[in-house]
């Protein structure tokens, strides 16, 4: 157990030193000693320590097709500084990944050997946090291009109820000719004949434009152009449901 506040217990001999000059407060009779001891007992804040010492980072490494140009020449470099920056008590995991997810042992060389056609961040995300020892701290650390195959919306909740930060390190590549889908937002429920808008946002280098082909139940909406600007740029339209039911949206 520990203290956040101790300096609270400078009350102690102040109690005990005015029940002893002021005799009427009856400061020793047993309900009010149990109530003072309390108070200063509650102002001082006791804590009790339920994780171990240390910390363990879970370092993913991103090894898809993607992410090797930008990030390979910078690996070394990064985890000599994890490495570095490792206190006596803490531990670093190493997770590869691109399609699968895989624990790198002590003795393994640094060569992946799944499939690098995908980046499946959201996988290895939840494959180490099944890892992790619930008795001590632990910490995320994503080595990668950010261009994640999978989405990562529904893994927030279960860092919060886990009590697991998330951190990442970007590596992008000057002049690469890779773009993303960033987001397609649409309304989940529209009537017949009303208007509904499509809001696309795609992400890559700056100074592209980028063509967008829009289908609505595999039939093609058109075929726009966006201007990419500060690493974004957004397109909107909009478009008409001629029949009720469930509809499928692609872009």
């Amino acid at each position: 157990m520990r203290f956040a506040s101790p300096e609270w217990f400078i009350l102690v001999p102040l109690l005990v030193l005015a029940g002893w000059y002021w005799r009427a407060l009856r400061l020793h009779a047993p309900l009010r000693f149990i109530c003072l001891a309390l108070v200063v007992l509650l102002l001082a804040r006791p804590q009790i320590r339920r994780l171990s010492d240390g910390l363990d980072l879970w370092v993913l490494v991103d090894r898809s097709e993607s992410a090797e140009p930008s990030l390979g020449p910078r690996l070394d470099e990064w985890q000599s500084i994890i490495e570095r920056g490792k206190g006596a008590r803490d531990r670093v995991n190493y997770v590869e990944f691109a399609s699968e997810a895989m624990v790198r042992g002590a003795g393994d060389a640094r060569v992946y050997a799944g499939q690098k056609s995908r980046t499946q961040l959201a996988s290895a995300i939840r494959f180490a946090l099944a890892q992790a020892d619930g008795s001590r701290a632990a910490r995320l650390l994503a080595l990668t291009d950010g261009y994640s195959t999978e989405p990562l919306g529904d893994l927030a909740e279960r860092l919060v109820k886990q009590e697991i930060a998330l951190d990442h390190r970007l590596a992008r590549a000057g002049g690469g000719n890779d773009w993303r889908i960033l987001r397609l937002a649409i309304p989940r429920r529209a009537q017949v004949g009303e208007p509904l808008l499509i809001d696309i946002a795609v992400a890559g280098e700056n100074g592209a434009k980028i063509p967008v082909e829009i289908f609505s139940d595999g039939q093609s909406l058109g075929r726009n152009e966006v201007s990419i600007e500060r690493g974004t740029g957004t397109l909107r339209v909009t478009d008409r449901l001629v029949s009720p039911g469930a509809h499928r949206y692609e872009v």
